[in-house]
């Protein structure tokens, strides 16, 4: 699980500030100017300042493991929503929907890792069928990054690398 953590966190910042990187895309397609689209940054802020003391509450209904693995799935969930949006607006809720799982994930995460116990838990119930406990030495990296989106069969189009960043 302290892997799963490492990886959520380093998930969470590429999610956080990726869409600054498709700023001349997005303006373009939905007609929005510099305000607008900084605004999806701070959005992402809002949901994420929000969520962090119901996120710990959460925790002590469901437990630790359930409540990670919750704020990773809404993040990761509404990251790709992000990038499959059609307009600012639908844009900007899954800006805000991603800031909730992320800190929901980072608040109760981060207590799981200073507690030591996020080396000792597994989000599935032990004896899960086809689950695999443990992450590879090597993991292979899942995206390239906003920087490389041309490398996806020549596309110009920012919701790939938003889409594919979520997933990381």
């Amino acid at each position: 699980m302290l892997a799963v953590i490492g990886l959520g966190v380093m998930a969470l910042t590429l999610n956080w500030f990726d869409v600054a990187t498709a700023f001349p895309l997005i303006g373009a397609e939905f007609h929005v100017g510099l305000g607008s689209l900084s605004l999806l940054i701070s959005l992402y802020i809002v949901g994420y300042g929000l969520s962090h003391i119901p996120g710990g509450m959460l925790a002590t209904r469901i437990g630790m493991k359930r409540t990670i693995v919750l704020g990773l799935a809404v993040q990761g969930m509404a990251g790709v929503m992000s990038g499959l949006s059609r307009s600012y607006p639908e844009l900007a809720l899954f800006r805000v929907v991603s800031g909730v799982g992320g800190s929901v994930f980072v608040a109760v995460g981060m207590a799981a890792w200073s507690s030591g116990s996020a080396s000792t838990m597994s989000p599935w119930p032990s004896g899960s069928p086809g689950v695999r406990h443990s992450v590879p030495e090597q993991p292979l990296p899942s995206t390239c990054g906003s920087t490389c989106s041309e490398r996806w069969g020549g596309t110009r189009r920012w919701s790939w690398p938003v889409y594919s960043n979520s997933w990381s």
